[in-house]
């Protein structure tokens, strides 16, 4: 079984997060949630960002891989959520991933240095068709980057709005289907991986 280090959105841990958490963990997957918000959890995307804001994004990503390398095993999966996609992106290129989920987000690897994404990391990409945050030309940039050094890269599109459509907590995103199928993908996916 895969060990998984999963980095929440900029909301914190909520609900999503340990739902997600909890699933892999019920078919015998060591799931290490990486809290880089120390606790902190928001309602809004406009708080979280607000928030994120207080730190440099080098110090933020330096925290991440930090928490990663103090807690994870080298060869391990990478989760992320939205910016917690990137802090997952960054994580991969620093460490021995073997493997990588991006939900709501997916950065260009120019973002973290003059780095090519290693072809043995499988990357599956997680987003709604109509997520306000997944913006569509940086998304096929960030696609591009992922699949450059010739890693599998999958892209699964689910249809309608929202944004972190696992949360049941966020009533006007989450998607029970949605979610369901990209759970079953997930787990097929580190079964491939493992």
């Amino acid at each position: 079984m895969a060990t998984v280090a999963l980095f929440p959105s900029v909301l914190g841990v909520r609900a999503g997060i340990y739902d997600f958490a909890d699933r892999l963990r019920a078919v015998g997957h060591d799931v290490r949630i990486l809290d880089y918000l120390d606790g902190r959890t928001f309602e809004t995307y406009d708080e979280g960002m607000e928030a994120a804001k207080e730190h440099d994004d080098k110090v933020v990503l330096g925290h991440a891989l930090k928490l990663a390398k103090d807690g994870v095993p080298p060869g391990m999966v990478v989760a992320g959520f939205s910016m917690g996609a990137a802090m997952a992106e960054h994580v991969a290129l620093q460490m021995q991933a073997r493997g990588a989920i991006l939900v709501g987000g997916a950065a260009p690897t120019r973002w973290f240095g003059d780095r090519t994404w290693p072809a043995d990391c499988p990357v599956q990409v997680h987003h709604k068709a109509e997520d306000p945050f997944f913006e569509p030309d940086e998304a096929q940039e960030a696609l591009a980057s992922l699949r450059a050094g010739g890693a599998e890269v999958e892209d699964f599109t689910y249809d309608g709005a929202g944004h972190l459509f696992n949360d049941q907590g966020l009533t006007q995103e989450y998607d029970a289907a949605a979610t369901e199928l990209m759970m079953q993908r997930v787990i097929d996916f580190l079964e491939e991986v493992d």
